[in-house]
């Protein structure tokens, strides 16, 4: 074959062509060139503009025309009123009051446990009160008890401190009889 094997030196070495070197000089970047060059991205730069200014004057247009219809309603609607004070009269409010024994004063409440007519929140806790002591006599569990610390004391943090303190003492009780 005509290629030389790994090794081998060949006795003819192929024969090279040096490269010129050439600077290229650009014949077409002369100073009308480079100003037809400068004047094309100046086109580009301005098409560019011009649809960034069109977008906008678009998008105004847009929130003008919802504006418009915006106020096109509400003059309908104002129209619509006059019309109806026009051909009705323009009246005020008059505040009517009913028989008060029809009417009810306050809120009321009703509980199945302890039965009764409906009562106001002050009578309803006592009735409440009322039924859990008697279920503290008549039964001689922790329930009712409970139940009575929780129920009939209000501010939740103090149940809350009433419930450890208590805790401890029934603690210390059975750790130390």
């Amino acid at each position: 074959c005509c290629c030389p094997k790994l090794g081998e030196t060949s006795a003819a070495p192929a024969p090279r062509k040096p490269a010129k070197q050439q600077k290229r000089a650009h014949p077409s970047q002369s100073s009308p060139s480079q100003q037809a060059g400068a004047a094309a991205l100046n086109r580009f730069a301005s098409q560019d503009q011009k649809d960034a200014d069109f977008q906008k004057a678009r998008q105004k247009a847009v929130i003008k025309e919802k504006a418009r219809k915006e106020l096109e309603k509400e003059q309908k609607i104002e129209q619509e009123i006059a019309k109806s004070k026009e051909v009705y009269g323009e009246k005020e409010d008059v505040e009517v009051e009913g028989p008060s024994h029809l009417a009810a004063q306050g809120v009321y409440f009703v509980c199945d446990l302890v039965g009764g007519e409906p009562a106001s929140r002050e009578v309803m806790k006592q009735r409440i009160k009322d039924f859990l002591y008697a279920q503290l006599e008549g039964e001689m569990g922790l329930t009712p008890a409970v139940l009575i610390i929780h129920t009939c004391n209000s501010p939740r943090d103090r149940v809350e401190l009433c419930v450890e303190t208590l805790s401890k003492y029934i603690d210390n009780i059975v750790n130390n009889p």
